[in-house]
C-alpha cells in the first residue's frame, strides 16, 4: 500500500464527496496543452490587428467622399468597421482581464503550494498534478 492508496482508503471512509474531484479540474488536462507566451503573443497579434482596424476607421471617418455612392458606402463601412472595434475592443479587453486573473491565480497557486517563485513554472506544476490525478483515478478504479 502507498500513500495514494491509503488516500482514497481514508477518503471513502471519511469523505466520500472529496474522491470526485478529478471531475471537478478536468480543465489541468487541456491548461497543459496551452503555452503561455503563445498566448501572450495572441493577445499582441490581436492588439496590433485592432490597432490596424482603429486607423482604418480614422480614415473612413476623414475622408470627405464626393458622389452619393461614395458617400452611402463610406457610411455603411463606418457602420460596422465602428461596431466591429467596438466589440473588438470589448472582447480584448475581457481577454486581458482573463489573462491577469490567471497569472494571479497562478501566483497565488504556486505560493500555496510552497513553490519557489523564481524556480516556477506553471507547465511543469500542471504536469504534476495533472499526474497526480491520473495516477489518483488508476488508484481508485
Amino acid at each position: 500500500m502507498n500513500l495514494l492508496d491509503f488516500l482514497i482508503i481514508n477518503l471513502k471512509n471519511k469523505e466520500q464527496a472529496a474522491l470526485n474531484f478529478p471531475k471537478t479540474i478536468n480543465s489541468v488536462c487541456e491548461a497543459i496543452q496551452l503555452d503561455q507566451g503563445d498566448v501572450e503573443a495572441k493577445i499582441r497579434e490581436i492588439e496590433s490587428g485592432l490597432k490596424k482596424v482603429s486607423k482604418e476607421l480614422d480614415i473612413c471617418i476623414k475622408a470627405n467622399p464626393k458622389s452619393d455612392e461614395d458617400i452611402k458606402a463610406t457610411e455603411i463601412y463606418k457602420f460596422f468597421l465602428i461596431d466591429l472595434e467596438e466589440s473588438a475592443k470589448k472582447s480584448l479587453d475581457n481577454v486581458i482581464k482573463f489573462q491577469e486573473n490567471l497569472v494571479t491565480e497562478i501566483v497565488t497557486t504556486s505560493k500555496f503550494f510552497g513553490e519557489d517563485q523564481k524556480a516556477f513554472k506553471f507547465p511543469d506544476f500542471l504536469k504534476q498534478i495533472n499526474d497526480f490525478i491520473n495516477n489518483f483515478r488508476k488508484a481508485y478504479s
